[in-house]
């Protein structure tokens, strides 16, 4: 009886509005959204402690958004609003219609795997001193741009939403120094396409992440793609191109290049054999 009315408990404090947004968001970042898709949910987050839950295009992971009061924002532009993303939530279920149509869901916590090892760590650690030496390097030779997810172009949502509007945009331009919080920097800014940031934000490793965020920078740095065939390719599309698009807000996209999962490849064994058995 006492475990059952902790869980209830436990998941009554994880009841949050949920929207659905075109775009995948990473927890840590100060975020301008357009208001228009969050309508239901911004009412509803008054009773909620002015938080929502972000569900990106795919998957059940969402974010946890904590909007920021109005009350002193008098240069805000009219049908945006300022959040600070927080924890990854997993979707468990929805829990009732909330006022003026908003869903109220139920969300179990989302944290990343405990270190298990000095090693670990240390591997940990030397990825993301090379995520941070790729970085460099992309920015110095223009091997890539660092753009957050939330503005990507086929959104239509760049003049709108212009980071520097947020009151704590300059706290977000640098990245930060411990390394489960950089992977998840990385992936919100680099040219990823939807699928391959969905996969990021539900990662529960930081070395996994880290290491995809960096095959991405070099895949983007070298003259050899063809290393990279089996697990990721580039190509010159919008980033939502596996997907998202129809569910966006509007706007012409701009093709660009950037970093997708690869197609799955399969061994042919014998004239008769099929890749699924």
């Amino acid at each position: 009886h006492n475990s059952s009315a902790r869980r209830n408990r436990r998941m009554a404090s994880l009841r949050l509005p949920l929207v659905r947004y075109p775009s995948v968001l990473f927890p840590g970042s100060a975020v301008t959204l357009s208001s228009s898709p969050l309508a239901a949910a911004i009412s509803a987050a008054l009773r909620y402690d002015s938080r929502i839950a972000v569900l990106g295009p795919v998957g059940r992971i969402a974010v946890e958004l904590r909007l920021v009061c109005d009350q002193h924002l008098s240069d805000k532009p009219s049908g945006v609003v300022h959040g600070l993303t927080g924890d990854r939530r997993r979707l468990h279920s929805l829990a009732e219609g909330g006022e003026g149509g908003a869903s109220i869901s139920n969300f179990e916590p989302v944290d990343d795997d405990p270190m298990l090892s000095p090693a670990r760590e240390e591997r940990v650690h030397d990825e993301a001193q090379r995520a941070r030496d790729l970085l460099e390097r992309g920015v110095e030779q223009r091997a890539f741009s660092l753009e957050p997810s939330h503005l990507d172009d086929e959104l239509g949502l760049g003049p709108l939403c212009d980071p520097r509007c947020h009151p704590l945009w300059q706290s977000d331009e640098s990245p930060p120094a411990e390394a489960a919080a950089l992977s998840f920097w990385l992936a919100g800014r680099l040219p990823l396409a939807t699928s391959l940031r969905a996969s990021c934000l539900a990662s529960t490793c930081p070395l996994k992440r880290l290491c995809e965020v960096n095959d991405a920078m070099r895949l983007l740095l070298c003259n050899d793609p063809a290393r990279f065939r089996h697990r990721l390719r580039l190509q010159v599309e919008t980033p939502a191109s596996d997907g998202c698009h129809g569910i966006g807000i509007g706007g012409s996209a701009t093709p660009r290049t950037i970093v997708a999962e690869a197609p799955p490849s399969y061994a042919w064994v014998a004239d008769n054999s099929f890749p699924h058995g």
